[in-house]
């Protein structure tokens, strides 16, 4: 429970990846599926991204987009394969 309360209190998610996720999509293609619907970590947050990750909105989904919106992952995740490696 205490690590729960540090990484996610009662504002939210506690802890920024920002500038660790900027320096990797400098690297290679970074992709943020956000549900919108997302108690823990709020969907506006990824407006202040690196413009150089693609970000994916989610509207129906919450903090488990992989579960609650799986049609729509999977179309973005095949998509992202078949286009291939990119560069950033």
């Amino acid at each position: 429970r205490r690590l729960a309360g540090i990484v996610a209190g009662p504002a939210g998610q506690g802890i920024s990846l920002r500038a660790q996720l900027a320096a990797l999509a400098s690297r290679l293609p970074v992709r943020i599926l956000l549900g919108h619907r997302d108690r823990i970590i709020p969907w506006q947050d990824a407006l202040t991204v690196s413009p150089r990750i693609a970000v994916h909105h989610l509207p129906r989904a919450g903090h488990m987009p992989q579960r609650e919106a799986l049609t729509e992952v999977l179309d973005i995740l095949a998509a992202a394969i078949d286009d291939g490696p990119a560069t950033p």
